[in-house]
Order: C-alpha cells, then sequence, then structure tokens
C-alpha cells in the first residue's frame, strides 16, 4: 500500500475513529494508509478515554451550547464536516462541530453557507417586510439579486448595497422626497429599547437623525451623556462610552459632573477642572484645582482612583494615618528615623566636597563611606541637610566616633577633639 501525502480531513478522520475506539487495522483500511504511517502519527493519546463517542447527539448537544438548533434529517461524519444550525431568529449557519465548539461567530452571508438565500429573506422579514427577494442563487456579495419593493418595483441591486440602506435606484429621488427614513417617535422607541438600562435617547435628538450611522446623544440616570449610532446599538458592538476622545466635548461635560457627583471621594478635598481644559484621553495631565491646596496637575484615570492631589495623599498618609505606623516607637525614634526632602543630594554634595576620601585615614573605597553630622541630625534640625556640617568617613573611624561619644548629640566639639586625638594635632574640621 502506498502512503499518499496527508491532509487535513484525513488526520481528523483518524482522529475521530481512534477516539472512539477503532483499532489501527479499521482506521487503516479506512483512510487507506498503513498502520505503520498511523502509529508514527503518534496518535495514541486519542484512545486514552474511550468512552467518548461522538456522534450526533454529541454534535447536537455542541450546537444547543452555542445558541444553535441542529437542523433535522443531517447525519454526522466527523469534528470538521459542517453542519447545518438554526439560530432562535431562523438564521441557518452552515459550521463544523469543530468551529462551533471553539467560539467562532457563524457566517450567515456568504458563498461558504448555502443557506445564504434563505438568511437573506429571514432579515427582510425582521428588518424590510415590506420587501421580498426573488433571487434563488447567492453568487457573492458584490452580485446582483432580484428584488422587488414595497410599491410592487422590481428592481436589482446587491446584498452589500442593501444592507447599508440602498434600494430601488430607479425611485431613489422619488423616496428622499417621501422622506422613508424613520420616523423621530420610532428612532426614540428603537434607541430606547437597545441602550442598556439606565440609559435614554436624549430630549430632542430624535429630530437630529440621518442614518443609522450617525450619532446622536444619550444620557443616562446620574446625568452623564454618551455619542453612539444606531447601527452601533443594533450590532452590539459598543456600550455607551462617557469619556470618549472623538466626543471631547460630551467628555469634558462628564468630567465636571463625575467630580461633582464624587465630592470627598478620597481624602476630604473637593477637586474642579479648570475652566480651560477639555478632554484628550484617559492617560493625559489636566489641571485641578483643589480646594485646601489650590491648583495640581494630574492624570485622569489616577483622579478617577483616588491619586490626585500630592498634599492631601501626604497630609493623610502621615502619623497613624501611615501602613508602617508602628504605635510603640518614641517621639525620639520617629525623629531620628523620619526621611528628610534633600537628605540624599547632601549626601552625594558632602562626598563630592571630599572627593570620596575618608578625612581621617584617607579610605576611599567603595561602597565604605558614611557622611556624618558634625552638630547631631537629631537635635540640629536647621543644618540637617547643610553640606558644610557633614564631613566623609569610612565605617571604621564612623563607629569609631560613636563608639566614644555615643549616638545622638553630637556636636562639632566633639569631632573636633576626635580628629586631634587621633592625628595627635589640632586642625580646623573640612566645611567649619
Amino acid at each position: 500500500m502506498v502512503n499518499k501525502r496527508w491532509t487535513c480531513e484525513d488526520e481528523e478522520l483518524c482522529k475521530e475513529m481512534l477516539r472512539c475506539g477503532k483499532s489501527y487495522e479499521e482506521v487503516a483500511k479506512k483512510v487507506g494508509r498503513t498502520v505503520e504511517s498511523i502509529k508514527n502519527k503518534n496518535w495514541k493519546f486519542w484512545k486514552v478515554n474511550k468512552k467518548i463517542i461522538h456522534d450526533i447527539d454529541f454534535a447536537r448537544g455542541v450546537f444547543l451550547k452555542n445558541g444553535l438548533v441542529l437542523e433535522e434529517g443531517q447525519n454526522y461524519k466527523n469534528i470538521i464536516a459542517p453542519m447545518t444550525g438554526i439560530s432562535k431568529e431562523g438564521y441557518k449557519a452552515y459550521q463544523s462541530v469543530a468551529n462551533v465548539r471553539n467560539g467562532h461567530p457563524p457566517l450567515l452571508f456568504g458563498l461558504g453557507n448555502p443557506h445564504t438565500i434563505h438568511n437573506i429573506r429571514v432579515w427582510l422579514s425582521i428588518n424590510e417586510p415590506l420587501y421580498k427577494l426573488t433571487s434563488d442563487s447567492f453568487d457573492g456579495t458584490d452580485e446582483y439579486l432580484n428584488w422587488i419593493d414595497d410599491k410592487g418595483n422590481s428592481f436589482k441591486q446587491t446584498w452589500t448595497r442593501f444592507q447599508w440602506g440602498l434600494r430601488n435606484p430607479n425611485t431613489k429621488v422619488e423616496r428622499m422626497a417621501e422622506t422613508k427614513r424613520r420616523k423621530p417617535h420610532e428612532v426614540r422607541k428603537e434607541y430606547n429599547e437597545l441602550l442598556a438600562d439606565g440609559w435614554s435617547l436624549m430630549e430632542g435628538e430624535e429630530f437630529k437623525y440621518v442614518n443609522t450611522q450617525v450619532p446622536l446623544m444619550v444620557i443616562n440616570e446620574e446625568g452623564y451623556r454618551a455619542m453612539t449610532a444606531l447601527l452601533n446599538l443594533q450590532q452590539r458592538h459598543s456600550k455607551p462610552s462617557i469619556f470618549h476622545i472623538n466626543y471631547f466635548e460630551t467628555s469634558t461635560f462628564n468630567m465636571h459632573l463625575w467630580l461633582r457627583l464624587n465630592p470627598n471621594f478620597k481624602f476630604g478635598s473637593n477637586y474642579m477642572l479648570k475652566d480651560d481644559e477639555i478632554y484628550r484621553g484617559k492617560n493625559a495631565r489636566y489641571k485641578f484645582i483643589c480646594e485646601i491646596h489650590d491648583e495640581f496637575t494630574a492624570i485622569w484615570d489616577n483622579v478617577r482612583s483616588g491619586h490626585g492631589c500630592k498634599e492631601c495623599y501626604l497630609e493623610n498618609n502621615r502619623g497613624k494615618n501611615n501602613v508602617n505606623y508602628n504605635p510603640n516607637k518614641t517621639d525620639e525614634e520617629r525623629e531620628r528615623g523620619r526621611y528628610i526632602r534633600g537628605y540624599d543630594k547632601w549626601r552625594v554634595a558632602v562626598y563630592d566636597r571630599d572627593r570620596y576620601v575618608c578625612i581621617l585615614c584617607g579610605d576611599s573605597r567603595g561602597g565604605n563611606l558614611n557622611a556624618h553630622h558634625l552638630d547631631g541630625y537629631n537635635w540640629c534640625k536647621e543644618k540637617r541637610i547643610d553640606v558644610d556640617n557633614g564631613v566623609t568617613l569610612c565605617k571604621s573611624c564612623h563607629f569609631d566616633f560613636h563608639d566614644i561619644y555615643g549616638y545622638g548629640a553630637n556636636t562639632r566639639n566633639q569631632f573636633d577633639e576626635f580628629y586631634t586625638h587621633r592625628h595627635c594635632l589640632k586642625k580646623p574640621i573640612r566645611g567649619g
């Protein structure tokens, strides 16, 4: 037996038969292959669970889980053979069990679906009941089909253009004169039926209706506004978005409204957006006014999540409000361990002035230097980041000093004494 090139259909059929418990010999005879070629494919795992048998009931269950009822009178072949499923609206989808199981959307209109003509007639019964399709074959979306309009006139039009709203080209001018578009009360009714709960078409917007692709303004119960087209609601493509870069006017209105509806939302301070600001996207920076700390700049998404005015944040994260607050510490311990803004720059400035060398022993090894306060850090608050109040010491000399004079309440005179004793002569301290 000569082996030919494997195809996807042969592989799926082999897997399906092995899954159903068929032997290698039966499978080889069915597909016209040798037993060795099938074994070389390493499909043993398909025979592990012999209780799984895919049949018409299995296909019916897969279609039903995805909102489709399997049409009666069909025979199940394998998971890649297309079958016909019927939706609750009456559309017929022509899909394989594998595609349905994997969540692929059904193709309702196209050459790949032999039921396209049926589906077009179902669409007409739902959306345009006054029109009729007289063609019995479908050759593609760009091919002209035969139609009959609501007045009994025959015309030709493609299915794609018909969906766009183009009807009988011979009566186009007449139909425009008759204003054959949706009436205002019909527009309002359809919008309110398709919108999510709490949303409705804004008063007077129904009179601005042009076609299904032109957006109209909708409003919800809280007062937020949004722009959405009827076509998007019909196809369920999107929900009303209160912040959209393409509709900056309504988005700016919603920003002001959000700040009014969320007072004291995080730190007890009300924020207001500056009047000259317009919406530029959720990650853009805007100018706000804090009722306590005046003006600040922040990203809109950060403000909505509670990270707005930095001063409000710092005030509400100090002391007992801080997550790292330790009630067992004394005030002296808190003062000693408190971080001072500019302290890092002070250390670098002291090292740079002393050329990264210990002024006592000359040690310059990297990572072995400390910046020492001449007048103690804990009591001389006004000189904590004064470069003239610091000197560069290595770790060994630094420990020697504190072993003699202790930690805290150190003075410049103590260091002069230590320096003189270390060098057996009195020299002025650098920076003093």
